[in-house]
């Protein structure tokens, strides 16, 4: 199956489970492109009849709540073809689909447990700063208030 095709059957799948219309699809896509596409526009994309830019394929996904690797990653045994206009195709496997959408390129190798594992920490490690923060923001504004309500204390005291 050619990659627009393939892109265009991921997106009308997640259209249909999302419980889109086209038409509520491209009036979706209005707040991510500044213009909302057409049920035409929405159909050629999911035909693969229609080139996406970038932008689009991102608008895509924001609209559809799906990854970006949901519209490109191959199913076993059902190649993608990569052909542009040359004389040859390339079928893209999945295990090459695989290997170019994975998320742990960046981290100098690391396997795909390991760098969730990492990632886990790290979230883990950022929610508790952040429980900390608001805890002493918390303590901080329970003091300042205590504080007001001592000096009131005091005002009315020296009043009497």
């Amino acid at each position: 199956m050619k990659l627009e095709s393939h892109i265009g059957q991921r997106i009308r799948i997640a259209r249909e489970s999302a419980g889109l219309t086209l038409e509520a699809l491209g009036a979706k896509l209005e707040v991510y492109l500044g213009r909302p596409l057409t049920a035409q526009a929405v159909w050629q994309m999911e035909k693969g009849k229609r080139d996406l830019k970038a932008v689009q394929i991102v608008a895509l996904c924001l609209a559809l709540d799906a990854p970006i690797a949901y519209l490109f990653a191959a199913a076993e045994g059902e190649p993608i073809e990569l052909e542009d206009g040359g004389k040859g195709v390339y079928e893209l496997t999945k295990d090459e689909t695989d290997r170019v959408l994975r998320p742990t390129g960046h981290v100098g190798g690391w396997d795909q447990l390991t760098y969730d594992a990492l990632v886990g920490i790290e979230k883990t490690m950022r929610a508790a700063a952040d429980a900390q923060r608001a805890s002493s923001e918390t303590f901080a504004q329970s003091n300042a208030v205590h504080d007001a309500i001592l000096a009131l204390l005091k005002i009315g005291r020296s009043s009497d």
